[in-house]
Formats: structure tokens, C-alpha cells, sequence
């Protein structure tokens, strides 16, 4: 049996999206529908953009306030912010400066994830690391952020950790 690594079955899924891609062009364009043209009228150009810009909080490396550190990632075109949870910081000072800036807090990274997984053989880590999960998703909620990043487990020590 093969053991499949990241780039291996990262490098499949692509190639299987593209041919299924090139699939459905090619059957759409044997029955007659051609894509849209793209419109070049102004108001294309101003539509929401696709991407919008974040930057991780403690990414804004300034002494001041939270707020003070909103107002620099507005100033710099940023639109959101990211935080570790868990995080020593005024909540309320974070919700009141996303409120004053318009900056939203778009998601919370639960940082503890990289040390305690939740593919660890022990129960106990793996409750560590539920419990850190639900603290994460409590500062989402506070923050109105519609995200936690989690990262569930990591092959990393065959003994403790594979792909079973």
C-alpha cells in the first residue's frame, strides 16, 4: 500500500479539478454556451473585490492601544484582523475598536492546536486540546469573527501520530 504524502495528493487534486474543468468546457462548448464575456463598463471595476486584505494582530508591531493598532491596519489598507486565542488582551477594548474602525476581527487562530493535537494517542491531550478548541470559539463569537483556524493533527512522529 502506498503512504500518500501532502504534495502527492495535493498534486492529484489538482490535476483532477483541471480535467474535470477542461471536461465541462469541452461539453459546454460542443452544445453551444460559451462563457460570459467579461464586461469592461465601470461598474465591473467597482464591485466588491474578491480577496479582501487581513493582517494577524500581533503583526502590527507598535506600542499604543488596541485601538491604536486598529487605526494603523485601517491607515495601511487592511480590512481585518486575526487573533491567537488563547490571548492576554481586553476583549472589549477589541470588540469597541473593531466597532470604532471597521476593521473586523474575520477570525481567531486556535494557537495551542500546534502543541496539543487533537491526533494525539492520549485523552487527555486530546481533551486539552477540545477545551482550547471551545475557548477559541468563544473568542470568535465575542470578537463577531466567523472563523477558527484549527489545524486537528500532524504526522510528525510515527510512533504517535500516522495517517490511520
Amino acid at each position: 500500500m502506498l503512504d500518500p504524502t501532502r504534495r502527492s495528493l495535493l498534486g492529484s487534486s489538482l490535476f483532477g479539478v483541471a480535467v474535470g474543468v477542461g471536461l465541462v468546457r469541452a461539453g459546454r462548448a460542443q452544445d453551444g454556451v460559451t462563457a460570459p464575456a467579461k464586461s469592461s463598463t465601470p461598474t465591473a471595476a467597482k464591485s466588491a473585490p474578491a480577496l479582501r486584505k487581513a493582517v494577524k494582530y500581533d503583526m502590527i508591531a507598535i506600542e499604543g492601544s488596541v485601538l491604536d493598532r486598529f487605526q494603523l491596519a485601517k491607515e495601511c489598507g487592511f480590512e481585518g484582523v486575526e487573533l491567537d486565542s488563547p490571548y492576554e488582551i481586553d476583549r472589549q477594548a477589541v470588540v469597541d475598536a473593531s466597532a470604532k474602525t471597521g476593521v473586523l476581527v474575520h477570525g481567531v487562530i486556535d494557537s495551542v492546536h500546534w502543541q496539543t493535537r487533537f491526533s494525539d494517542p492520549s485523552p487527555a491531550v486530546r481533551e486539552r486540546a477540545v477545551a482550547a478548541l471551545r475557548g477559541a470559539i468563544a473568542d470568535a463569537k465575542t470578537y463577531g469573527a466567523s472563523t477558527v483556524l484549527v489545524v486537528p493533527g500532524a504526522v510528525r512522529d510515527a510512533e504517535k501520530e500516522n495517517f490511520q
